[in-house]
Parts: C-alpha cells; sequence; structure tokens
C-alpha cells in the first residue's frame, strides 16, 4: 500500500445498465475485477487480503441509494453509529456528525 493523493468526493451517476453498479462493487471491494486491476486508496484491489477490506472501506465513504438506515435510531445516531464502531471519542462523533 502506498500514500495516495487527498481524496475528493465523487458522485456517481448514470443511464440505466451503464455499469454503475458494476463499478461501485469493483472500487468498493464487494467484488474482483477478472482483468486487469483496480487501485483505490493506495490499495490494489487484485491483491488485497479478505482481513484488510474492512479497513480499506474506512478510507472510502458509501452512500446508498436505499439509505440503509436503522429505523430504531434518529438520523444523528445512524450517521454516528460507523464513527462509534471506530471507537472515535464523543466529542470528535459530536463535531463530526452536526
Amino acid at each position: 500500500m502506498h500514500q495516495s493523493a487527498s481524496l475528493q468526493n465523487i458522485i456517481l451517476v448514470g443511464p440505466p445498465n451503464a455499469g454503475k453498479t458494476t463499478l461501485f462493487r469493483l472500487i468498493s471491494a464487494f467484488d474482483q475485477a477478472t482483468s486487469g486491476g483496480v487501485h483505490v486508496a493506495g490499495y490494489d484491489l487484485s491483491k488485497i487480503k479478505a482481513e484488510e477490506v474492512p479497513f480499506f472501506r474506512r478510507k472510502i465513504g458509501v452512500v446508498f441509494q436505499d439509505f440503509r438506515l436503522l429505523k430504531d435510531r434518529t438520523v444523528f445516531e445512524n450517521i454516528a453509529l460507523p464513527l462509534e464502531i471506530k471507537r472515535e471519542k464523543p466529542s470528535f462523533i459530536q463535531k463530526r456528525v452536526s
């Protein structure tokens, strides 16, 4: 793994059947390319180990079309949950989520 340049927000849009879901699944390590290479955030996804995938995914952000919100939590709590899982400090979570 090498240090990557500063990452920016990227929004992927396009007509139906243009390959958005396929591209998303490749760049988020849900699927592996059958040929060629995929490099994201300093990771070569053709060589990433299964145990590294959760750490890789922490470096990228994904907003799902259906949001995948937990209905028994507030919006704040849904947004804070990944930060809590990462064991971030409550003061950081409060600032980041707000």
